[in-house]
């Protein structure tokens, strides 16, 4: 091979090497979804291929409708001295600038600066200008690069709806299950981070869980759990012992509210029985002597 065409084929190597190792110099601006009104949100302005930085001048545009500019923070260290202008001039509208004194600055690829805004209710997009010369980047000898912008929008997100399920009126000596829903994260007053928790309170008590969903938004719910105490019943014969044919009268009393099934019966025989009424009077007629029994009650 001649070394003419052994230094053409170097030539086309070396240009073939840095048009592969291009990258093309963009900006883009976050977007964000805003739990409420007064949160304070944060929205990064990230780069790719930010090299060789001589001057800038960036114009984001937005509804202060929506959102109210507190500041600018998190710079890219290069870009933080006297060569660099911050702050908002107009209401709308960020303003910054920068101008290299000393030497061009690379921030590479990665994060450039934050904007701090308090959110003010509303939808709007956060835009880089789109007039001619708002926005530009060049290099340490003046030559402006082509740069890809992309904007960003901050939104109202929809809040989420926290739930409490599971058995909420229980015995005393009973537990029940209670699920939280409405979310991706959970936490319980009583510092559980679980959705489904199981309680035995022994007098009525409430529980609260706040719900967080996938937006860092949050909404809480409290349920009571009511605690019966458990009923009693009294099975009392009037008139005992007596004769051969003659009736015997009983009484039946229960404690809390009706109705009730009870199950009862006689000398080890039982069955169950509903009762609407208390005290009720029942009448036996026993041909011998007999027990008579109450074993248990349910109201």
């Amino acid at each position: 091979m001649s070394m003419t065409k052994k230094i053409l084929m170097t030539m086309l190597m070396t240009a073939g090497f840095y048009l592969a190792s291009w990258a093309q110099m963009t900006m883009s601006v976050g977007s964000k979804q805003v739990c409420a009104i007064g949160d304070s949100i944060t929205i990064p302005v990230d780069v790719t291929a930010f090299d060789n930085v001589g001057t800038f001048s960036i114009k984001i545009v937005y509804d202060p409708a929506v959102l109210g500019f507190g500041r600018t923070l998190n710079w890219y260290s290069g870009f933080v001295g006297p060569d660099l202008v911050e702050g908002s001039s107009t209401l709308g509208q960020l303003l910054e600038s920068f101008v290299m004194s000393l030497a061009a600055v690379s921030a590479g690829s990665g994060k450039l600066f934050d904007i701090k805004f308090k959110y003010l209710g509303g939808n709007t997009d956060v835009n880089f200008s789109v007039i001619l010369g708002d926005n530009e980047v060049t290099d340490d000898l003046g030559v402006p690069y082509t740069v890809g912008y992309s904007n960003g929008s901050v939104t109202q997100a929809t809040l989420p709806v926290a739930m409490i399920t599971g058995d909420t009126e229980i015995c005393v000596g009973e537990s029940t299950n209670l699920m939280a829903a409405g979310g991706v994260s959970y936490i319980w007053e009583s510092g559980q981070t679980i959705g489904l928790i199981n309680v035995n309170p022994s007098v009525t008590t409430s529980y609260s869980v706040t719900v967080t969903d996938a937006n860092g938004c949050t909404d809480d719910e409290t349920v009571n759990v009511i605690v019966n105490t458990l009923p009693t019943g009294t099975f009392t014969v009037v008139e005992t012992p007596i004769c051969f044919g003659d009736s015997a009268m009983a009484t039946l009393e229960f404690s809390a509210p009706g109705p009730w099934t009870f199950i009862g019966g006689e000398n080890g025989v039982y069955n169950p029985m509903t009762q609407d009424v208390s005290p009720e009077s029942w009448y036996f007629h026993p041909t011998a002597t007999t027990t008579y029994t109450l074993v248990s009650v349910t109201d």
